[in-house]
């Protein structure tokens, strides 16, 4: 279930109703909330086989769901995605490694990237030196 911030749409997020996703706007306390338990039961789900599943996240500023990604993502076989406002903090604000070392398996987008079906962010010589180690929080 997509959340977002309910002061970025005053009149409702027909914009992505009209694309077939259901927003449910909701203040920031009870988003990250709702978002966290819906999260836990997700992954506490028995999907019953190894497979791979995917797991999308669209976020701003806000990364607390930093170290319970990490937890699953060592715990199931999940890829997870980062998508990110082109604005938004690149870095982890506990240990300032850049966020897609740390959860993203397969790439990184600017949420305007994809939105619009773009490519994933190219890393970076720089950006792939930091892969080694991803010990953080």
């Amino acid at each position: 279930m997509p959340y977002c911030d309910k002061n970025q749409f005053p009149d409702g997020p027909d914009d992505f109703e009209s694309a077939g996703m259901k927003l449910v706007p909701e203040d920031e306390a009870r988003r990250y909330k709702t978002m966290s338990r819906e999260l836990c039961s997700w992954f506490c789900f028995d999907r019953g086989d190894d497979e791979f599943t995917n797991l999308m996240v669209i976020s701003g500023d806000n990364m607390d769901f930093l170290s319970t990604l990490q937890m699953f993502k060592q715990r199931d076989p999940v890829n997870i995605l980062l998508a990110q406002p082109e604005n938004a903090p690149r870095w982890c604000p506990k240990c300032r490694r850049p966020l897609e070392n740390l959860v993203a398996e397969s790439a990184e987008w600017f949420w305007e990237s994809l939105a619009a079906g773009g490519d994933p962010i190219t890393k970076t010589k720089g950006q792939e030196e930091l892969l080694g180690n991803t010990d953080c929080c």
